[in-house]
């Protein structure tokens, strides 16, 4: 019977080993899901930034345009100024040419004033530049 004995013990010994495998197991599962959680959070956090980096590069992009559009008055209001440079040079004294100039300027210092304001209101607004001639 002492074969008998030894098989019993073997087996205890084999269960003991099962039992201690399946808490491992267990105990691997446990971190799987926790990992499984932690992912699914940074994956949603990545989103969000993703989500947050294409509005910002929205946001420069139109910014650019906004840039670029105040480039443009800029570059017209040089052209405008060489143009009135220009006018008072040849109007040398003569005072009815001076005077036109001159109510030229008030012109464009109003048309300047307008923009101005369609300029202010954007930027306020953030929406699309208003044609100050509507």
């Amino acid at each position: 019977m002492a074969w008998y004995q030894d098989i019993l013990q073997s087996l205890h010994h084999i269960h003991d080993h099962v039992v201690e495998l399946k808490q491992a197991l267990f105990a691997q599962g446990e971190q799987l899901a926790n990992l499984k959680t932690r992912q699914d959070k940074i994956m949603s956090t990545l989103d969000d930034i993703l989500a947050k980096q294409d509005a910002a590069l929205a946001k420069a992009t139109a910014n650019t345009d906004a840039l670029g559009a105040i480039k443009t008055i800029l570059d017209a209001n040089t052209a405008t100024i060489a143009d009135l440079k220009a006018q008072l040079d040849a109007a040398g004294a003569d005072p009815a040419k001076l005077q036109q100039l001159s109510d030229n300027m008030d012109k464009i210092l109003a048309a300047a004033d307008t923009q101005a304001a369609a300029e202010a209101a954007l930027a306020n607004t953030g929406s699309t530049p208003v044609d100050p001639n509507a």
